[in-house]
């Protein structure tokens, strides 16, 4: 059975006060007899909290990022000095284009710390097409734009160095795990918004049946006229996936998690450090 751990996240350990929290992502789990992380947060924080969750962070075999926001890869130089060995799978475009958020209307550069590329060229394995990185995992770029992306989206750019415009996330890697129960989709952030990315991964596999969705949604709570229409995101997976469980917490707002909650029932679940998903 598939046992996911998520290492860090913006919400408390309800069981252990002592882990760390911060507006960041890290899961774990195990398969094809293969360690994995998928990305590493926003800081050296998911070492702490890997170490005391008995997580042996010398011996992960892979290491995938989702995109190039430092909230998912700020703790990469970490994992480099802690593990020899591993592969770090992740986007060719994350090595070379920078990216910004002017969501506080102050200009900030959220990109990842491209040094590590050229300092350590023979730990990544760099990648521009979907495809499976083992038996059972597939790493998926989005191939479907049929619902909207989400509103937060507005607030983020891209740059390539010589031109800055607004983010598509054509950058933005999902992992599709096979499952006897179905299919498991780990998408951090979800910029493509997590209807599209469900399709895209369901696409890929050719696996219909969906048992679990785990990571951000990027629903974040805005003041704005334009909002997310996340009563019917929760209708429409309710009726696409109906044994699919939501476990969310990074980058969703309070009232989506409410209207999440209220659709879908006990099929929603709010992670946070340290919790176990089995």
């Amino acid at each position: 059975m598939l046992k996911i751990t998520i290492v860090i996240d913006n919400n408390e350990s309800r069981s252990d006060k002592n882990l760390l929290c911060e507006h960041g992502l890290c899961i774990y789990f195990e398969i094809d007899n293969l360690t994995w992380l998928y990305d590493v947060g926003a800081s050296e924080k998911w070492q702490y909290n890997a170490n005391a969750l008995g997580i042996d962070t010398e011996g992960i075999n892979n290491l995938v990022l989702s995109h190039g926001h430092k909230d998912h890869t700020g703790g990469l130089g970490s994992f480099l000095k802690k593990n020899a060995s591993g592969k770090v799978i992740c986007s060719t475009q994350i090595t070379y284009n920078r990216y910004y958020t002017y969501r506080h209307e102050q200009k900030r550069d959220i990109s990842t710390d491209q040094t590590l590329f050229a300092d350590h060229p023979s730990r990544f394995r760099l990648i521009e097409k979907s495809g499976y990185l083992s038996a059972h995992v597939a790493a998926v770029f989005n191939s479907k734009q049929t619902y909207p992306q989400p509103h937060g989206n507005q607030f983020l750019t891209v740059s390539d160095g010589l031109n800055e415009m607004p983010d598509t996330f054509e950058d933005e890697l999902a992992l599709a795990i096979k499952t006897d129960q179905g299919l498991v989709v780990i998408s951090a952030c979800s910029h493509n918004g997590i209807l599209n990315i469900l399709e895209s991964c369901v696409n890929f596999t050719g696996c219909n049946r969906v048992c679990a969705f785990i990571g951000g949604t990027h629903l974040v709570d805005e003041d704005s006229a334009k909002t997310d229409d996340v009563a019917g995101i929760a209708t429409l997976i309710k009726t696409n996936y109906p044994d699919m469980k939501l476990y969310t917490g990074h980058c969703t707002g309070k009232k989506a998690m409410d209207l999440l909650t209220h659709t879908l029932k006990d099929r929603f679940t709010m992670f946070y450090s340290g919790m176990k998903i089995q």
